[in-house]
């Protein structure tokens, strides 16, 4: 059931190691959703304010030095996260739809789906989470390709660090996503093949 690319993990790895070429830690706060229909001018200020960024001379320098440098590298794997994280959500979208056939498979055979359906509830929770943190990781990420950041060196630091955070909530989505899928959702799939087999098999 759960066929995955390892593609994503790979970007976001280049991601990171872009990002991390800047140092630093980000706060530990989980950054807040950017509101829809906001201005980048309104997210760096929203995300200056929830990172509490203050740069010293030196940090500040050497932010207006590699900066410019950094967003046509990211400018570049941001389209290519982009396009792996579509993919993943399409697999994801694809294990849901499987989900509701065998659902509904089940209820014309008057099976009790009740588990099954509680589940899938939760896997899509855990998916939603997912898209949400993708959403929000790629906007923090081109809002750095597209910002002065020799102006707003503050600015720059604060989506560095709110995409850092995105980028770790996403890594544990998709590992909670397929322990979730492999320990629970599997297992339950494989039970009701296995009671029909027995089903058919006595008749």
């Amino acid at each position: 059931m759960l066929r995955i690319t390892n593609k994503v993990s790979l970007v976001v790895l280049s991601l990171f190691l872009v990002l991390t070429a800047f140092g630093g830690y980000a706060v530990a706060s989980a950054p807040q959703n950017a509101p829809p229909g906001s201005s980048l001018s309104q997210r760096i200020a929203q995300r200056k304010k929830e990172r509490q960024v203050r740069l010293d001379q030196d940090n500040t320098e050497r932010i207006q030095g590699q900066c410019t440098n950094a967003q046509s590298k990211l400018r570049t794997l941001n389209d290519s996260y982009t396009t792996s994280a579509d993919k993943r959500d399409s697999v994801y979208r694809g294990i849901d739809a499987k989900l509701w056939i065998i659902i509904g498979s089940l209820k014309l055979i008057n099976k009790d789906t009740f588990k099954l359906e509680q589940q899938r509830s939760a896997y899509l929770k855990k998916v939603k989470a997912f898209e949400n943190q993708s959403d929000q990781f790629q906007q923090a990420i081109s809002d750095m390709e597209a910002m002065n950041c020799k102006a707003d060196p503050e600015g720059f630091q604060a989506l560095l660090e709110t995409a850092r955070l995105y980028n770790a909530q996403i890594r544990s989505s998709f590992t909670s996503i397929k322990s979730y899928l492999v320990d629970h959702i599997s297992p339950t799939v494989n039970q009701y093949a296995d009671e029909l087999k027995i089903k058919t098999s006595t008749e």
